[in-house]
């Protein structure tokens, strides 16, 4: 759903947390319609709907004439049991709102309701309390008991400190600079004067929402905004990207590194996926393919069925491919999925889309960037299956792009 996008040109956009928003069976799909189709256009209204594809019917889900007016209705996303109840946010595009809520309603846009609030703020190391701003994204466990509910934030102002001194390693010296004041800033009010967001650069929190309950745990915070990450189908398992110095649970929002964590949150236990000292001095791990330093694409993580392992998208530094990699997520069996002998020139990228049920095969999107100043501005897209233990790459078709197995 493009509640980001309604801010943002769509080139930032494409490849940006994927949603499933059709009823399973296929008998229905959840969009977004707006006036005009030219990004030249900038920030514009729209309304959401849901369609019957057997019978062409159309419902709005909301009243008035623009669902994009501020702080407006944001990520919608589908259940994906029944397709029955739609789960949405008090704003899009990040604009401040108080209080930051997810609201559900049934798919004919009946019975809306607020599920879960976030707190108003959120601690920080330096900080005991700051305030939230908005909640972003939303996706759903597979079995459609549990949310998983991104909520961002602005750390305190931030000015050009080395955090560390010279004599620790070069990886702690590109930090995030150090607040020069403890005031909050006048931009901090909770007045929709605009979005709070504009650029990639970004916090966020994570919460895992029960929707039967409309209680929720708090999963961890300074986590890089554009949110990516996933949470098992029984919504006991999440995996995230954090800033941080050295570790998952470092949570200094100064750090300008990055980890990928796994937390079960039955038992508490946050696994560290990568080692420490695999990553450079930008928080990459061989020139890391994420939306922070690269708008153009999106790290889609994806837990496998199990919660045992996970899909995520890298690139290396000697190709403008970035390719398909796995781990278990009890950090073992790092592996590479997807290989070019023949890369292209230009840049171009795997999306991992859904894993399949049983855990052993990966649907996924291979697009390539258009040529800069071309009149085309295509993404061309081939979708692909592919086999993680053997893999084995079948090619399904060279123009077109998956969202989902349908089950036959």
């Amino acid at each position: 759903m493009p509640s980001w996008l309604a801010f943002q040109n769509y080139s930032t956009g494409v490849g940006y947390w994927l949603t499933k928003n059709f009823k399973p069976g296929g008998q229905s799909i959840l969009y977004f319609q707006n006036p005009s189709s030219d990004p030249a256009d900038g920030p514009y209204s729209g309304k959401y709907y849901v369609k019957n594809l057997r019978t062409g019917a159309i419902q709005p889900l909301f009243a008035g004439s623009n669902d994009n007016a501020a702080p407006g209705y944001g990520y919608l996303a589908r259940d994906p049991v029944d397709g029955n109840t739609i789960a949405f946010t008090n704003s899009t595009s990040e604009y401040s709102v108080a209080p930051a809520c997810v609201n559900v309603m049934h798919a004919d846009g009946s019975n809306q309701r607020v599920l879960w609030c976030a707190p108003a703020t959120i601690a920080l190391p330096d900080y005991p309390t700051w305030p939230l701003l908005a909640v972003e994204s939303i996706r759903w466990s597979g079995n459609g008991q549990k949310l998983m509910v991104y909520a961002s934030y602005e750390p305190p102002p931030l000015g050009a400190v080395v955090k560390k001194p010279a004599s620790h390693p070069l990886r702690s010296l590109f930090m995030r600079p150090k607040p020069l004041t403890l005031t909050k800033p006048a931009s901090m009010s909770a007045t929709a004067t605009g979005p709070v967001e504009g650029n990639n650069f970004g916090w966020s929190a994570l919460f895992v929402v029960d929707v039967l309950t409309g209680t929720a745990v708090e999963v961890a915070a300074n986590l890089i905004d554009p949110p990516s990450g996933d949470i098992s189908y029984d919504g006991t398992k999440v995996i995230y990207q954090q800033y941080d110095y050295a570790q998952c649970g470092d949570e200094d929002q100064e750090a300008l590194g990055a980890s990928l964590c796994f937390k079960d949150l039955t038992t508490g236990t946050v696994t560290d996926l990568f080692q420490p000292t695999i990553w450079n001095n930008f928080g990459d791990y061989q020139s890391w393919w994420n939306a922070y330093y690269y708008p153009d694409w999106y790290a889609e993580i994806l837990l496998s069925p199990d919660g045992s392992q996970a899909v995520f998208t890298m690139q290396s530094t000697t190709s403008n491919e970035a390719d398909l990699y796995t781990i278990r997520t009890d950090a073992t069996n790092f592996r590479q999925l997807t290989s070019n002998p023949n890369p292209s020139t230009l840049y171009t990228g795997w999306t991992p889309v859904a894993w399949s049920p049983d855990g052993t095969r990966i649907l996924a999107n291979r697009g390539t960037v258009p040529v800069a100043g071309s009149t085309d501005q295509t993404w061309p897209s081939e979708v692909h299956i592919i086999t993680v233990d053997s893999d084995k790459d079948r090619l399904v078709t060279i123009n077109g792009f998956a969202i989902d197995w349908v089950k036959q």
